[in-house]
């Protein structure tokens, strides 16, 4: 039963949606990332970027909540479920099968997980993103905070021990897609995003 539920979610995870929203090949644009934001630079369109968002991130939820049918169904784990579930959803997603095993960084597909499993490890995640991008401009440190910081606040702030291992299953192989920006962070060289505010 694991065994299904882990093949099931990685291929799930695997489905390119950016690839397939932008109609184009985002290895080859950009950042070379299959995600939102790459296909919002290379489109230049919000509303294929939102799809995209959408639906990368509606690959986690869906992948958590078939895990869960499946383990009350035939009688398993339900929590064991969707941790196995979580992480191969994202491993799916990071290194597509589809893709050459490279393809995304996990970012929407992990907040679908989350907001399916309890909105509030969403939260969490997603302050510790403003914390980490807000005073820098730089979008991928946020991202290595978030990974990097989720379940050690989650376990700090109390969280059943479920919850951080769900947490866990997703940002590390998240934190693992990041590594290579680690370096283009501690030397400057990763690009800053500016915004300016419209009176």
């Amino acid at each position: 039963m694991m065994l299904l539920i882990a093949i099931l979610s990685y291929m799930l995870g695997s489905i390119p949606f950016a690839k397939i929203i932008s109609g184009i090949d985002l290895k080859k644009v950009g950042s070379g990332n299959i995600g939102t934001m790459n296909t919002f630079r290379a489109t230049k369109s919000i509303k294929k970027a939102l799809v995209v968002l959408v639906l990368d991130a509606g690959k986690g939820a869906l992948a958590v909540a078939t895990a869960m049918h499946i383990a009350c169904v035939t009688g398993g784990n339900v929590n064991s479920a969707i941790i196995i579930s979580s992480l191969l959803v994202v491993c799916g997603h990071n290194w597509s099968m589809f893709e050459r095993f490279r393809s995304g960084r996990g970012i929407a597909t992990s907040l679908g997980i989350a907001l399916t499993v309890n909105w509030k490890i969403a939260l969490v995640w997603i302050v510790i993103w403003f914390m980490g991008f807000v005073p820098t401009r730089i979008f991928s440190l946020g991202q290595v905070l978030a990974a990097l910081l989720t379940p050690f606040a989650l376990f700090i702030l109390g969280f059943d021990k479920f919850y951080v291992y769900v947490a866990l299953a997703a940002c590390v192989p998240m934190f693992v897609a990041h590594i290579p920006k680690i370096p283009l962070i501690l030397s400057g060289e990763e690009p800053k995003m500016y915004y300016k505010l419209r009176r």
